[in-house]
């Protein structure tokens, strides 16, 4: 009976010992698992808050090239208040105003270059037209492009007024910098003997506020010298032909630097 009973306390024994064995076996690789996920889980986590902070360094830039949607469209309605510092305005000389026009020309060219883009100041035209002024509309309101009689509406109608302006375009005749060909343009040719129909139009409107606007658009809705601007009627207050485009301000925030040092110095 004493073998018996010894026999059956090894077994128990041997038993306990194969049980805590596989108990410690368990423990030990429910442990491994738990730390494997909770690394998995960090890592996820890692990598989350780095394409957030992504995403917020590239919605704040903005130097960031306005392909994305919603940069897009949040420009759109953004005025200059919230952007530029803008300059006191004052009512410049022709002579003010061509010098201006020039040096702006002369930086802009040099950019031309490095962008491999072509560049006029031939930005705005027209043919036979009334009387009635013609303006640009921008988000910070209308702003007088030319004057064609004293009250139509008139120059103090308008908070902003332009004292220039320049075409970016990609040439379809390979100019880079500089292009002559739109300044041998008539009227109703505007920009077709030099800009490349597949590429973008960008005209930039250079006003008395110290603020650079810009309408970036088709082919066919920039390549006028009289778009996208606007017509009164004789009356100074019916339009006579509506803007096609609202400029925008410009994101390009060396040229808005540019100007402001320009008319600093008249």
């Amino acid at each position: 009976m004493k073998r018996n009973s010894n026999g059956k306390k090894q077994k128990h024994t041997k038993r306990n010992i194969i049980l805590s064995v596989i108990t410690i076996v368990l423990v030990a690789w429910g442990a491994y698992l738990l730390g494997t996920y909770n690394s998995l889980k960090n890592e996820d986590s890692k990598n989350e808050s780095t394409l957030a902070e992504k995403s917020s360094t590239s919605t704040q830039s903005p130097s960031k090239k306005n392909s994305e949607n919603d940069s897009s469209s949040r420009q759109e309605t953004t005025t200059s208040e919230e952007t530029q510092e803008n300059v006191s305005p004052k009512r410049y000389s022709q002579s003010e105003m061509t010098t201006a026009n020039q040096q702006f020309l002369d930086w802009a060219i040099d950019q031309a270059k490095r962008g491999n883009m072509a560049v006029t100041d031939n930005y705005f035209t027209h043919g036979a037209s009334g009387t009635g002024d013609w303006y640009a509309e921008t988000v910070d309101g209308k702003a007088l492009v030319q004057s064609q009689a004293p009250d139509n509406p008139g120059y103090n109608t308008y908070q902003i007024h332009a004292l220039g302006g320049v075409s970016f375009y990609t040439s379809k005749n390979g100019t880079i910098g500089y292009d002559n060909v739109p300044s041998k343009a008539v009227t109703a040719e505007g920009l077709s003997q030099a800009a490349d129909k597949k590429h973008q139009i960008h005209k930039y409107l250079l006003c008395d506020n110290g603020v650079v606007y810009e309408a970036i658009s088709s082919y066919e809705n920039l390549v006028a010298f009289s778009s996208p601007f606007g017509l009164y009627d004789d009356d100074g207050k019916t339009t006579a032909i509506p803007a096609k485009i609202t400029f925008k301000v410009s994101q390009d925030q060396a040229a808005q630097n540019e100007w402001k040092k320009i008319l600093s110095s008249l």
